[in-house]
């Protein structure tokens, strides 16, 4: 008998409204399906301004927060943001509280009360444009963002980005605030110093401010000429190109892949990875360019021209080969939701029930 009637999904105010569980939206249907297996089993999950705390039966957490202090509930918390973005998560001191975690970070999954469910995603694919019917040679789609962490690989996609805008070949770059570039290297890494503590980050944020408005934005920003704005649909666009710079947020962390190589994937383009260090443990050497393999960017700019249709319809077979695979399911959103819905309600079980 199922006594579980209501969840309550603690989310940030951009996914209130149930925006977290929107596909469109979120450009993943994993939390969609949860929503649907949740409720094929009577149980209610809506976002937290939707479902209050104190109305739900579980409370679950997406990244770490401060924790409600009920005792007659379960508190589950979704660890799955890179440790350079909410290092928090796995602060092993600061989530012992919850009663089960979920995460990708097998290094601190225990099969106890902390478990193992990897970024998910819609796997499905159609047929891939060839290499004469891709129009565009290579691109980079990605936010604009400063880290000050060891691994961070920010400051690596721009190095790339800053290489391959000067090669012959049509290279577009996509994504929030590029149109804000800070000078490289010797500005940008002067703000990325910044990048400390909140109080750095604000007064570096109000001194690029006052540049701007004293109309002196030119000493800071610089302007990229192949820069093409935000795009609505990443899937169609990649589309158009033969290879993509597929950079992690952060390197040397073992089993944080994301959904930048699916992406890629999906859309028959070849992706240039860099990222976990153990990614051929999950995923095929032979679908992707690993960056590690070149000990410079004319190294493989020198490989990338190589490629004619020939070799790149190998990458495309062994692309659709693994994703049509069991390997790939690990990765994928029908077979990761259910993983934590069943999770969920045996955790459940096992506080109240047993």
């Amino acid at each position: 008998m199922n006594n579980i009637k209501k969840i309550s999904f603690v989310v940030d105010k951009p996914y209130y409204n149930n925006k977290i569980f929107d596909s469109e939206y979120l450009g993943s249907n994993f939390f969609e399906l949860v929503k649907e297996n949740f409720s094929k089993k009577g149980i209610e999950i809506c976002s937290n301004d939707l479902i209050k705390q104190e109305e739900a039966d579980i409370i679950l957490y997406n990244d770490f927060r401060k924790k409600d202090i009920s005792n007659n509930k379960l508190h589950v918390l979704l660890a799955l943001e890179s440790i350079a973005v909410k290092p928090d998560n796995f602060n092993v001191k600061k989530i012992k509280n919850f009663d089960s975690i979920y995460t990708w970070n097998s290094k601190i999954v225990d099969g106890k009360n902390i478990f193992k469910l990897n970024y998910s995603y819609d796997l499905r694919f159609e047929k891939f444009n060839t290499f004469n019917k891709k129009k565009f040679f290579l691109c980079n789609i990605s936010a604009n963002k400063l880290s000050n962490h060891k691994d961070e690989l920010y400051s690596e996609r721009i190095k790339a980005c800053e290489f391959f805008q000067s090669k012959p070949i049509s290279f577009h770059l996509y994504g929030y605030d590029w149109d804000k570039a800070l000078k490289f290297p010797r500005i940008y890494n002067l703000f990325k110093s910044l990048y400390i503590t909140k109080l750095t980050r604000f007064l570096s944020k109000v001194f690029s401010s006052f540049i701007v408005r004293v109309g002196a934005s030119k000493i800071i920003y610089k302007k990229y000429d192949s820069y093409q704005g935000t795009i609505d649909n990443k899937l169609e666009t990649l589309k158009n190109y033969k290879f993509s710079i597929c950079y992690e947020n952060v390197t040397n962390i073992e089993g944080y892949i994301t959904e930048k190589i699916f992406d890629c994937f999906r859309a028959g383009t070849i992706p240039i990875y860099l990222g976990a260090n153990d990614i051929k443990n999950y995923i095929p050497e032979s679908t992707f360019i690993d960056k590690r393999n070149f000990s410079n960017y004319d190294e493989l700019y020198s490989y990338l021209s190589s490629i004619d249709e020939h070799k790149f319809a190998r990458y495309q077979e062994n692309i659709s080969n693994y994703l049509e695979s069991n390997q790939a399911e690990i990765f994928d959103s029908k077979y990761n939701a259910k993983i934590l819905v069943d999770g969920i309600i045996r955790d459940y079980n096992n506080k109240f029930l047993l």
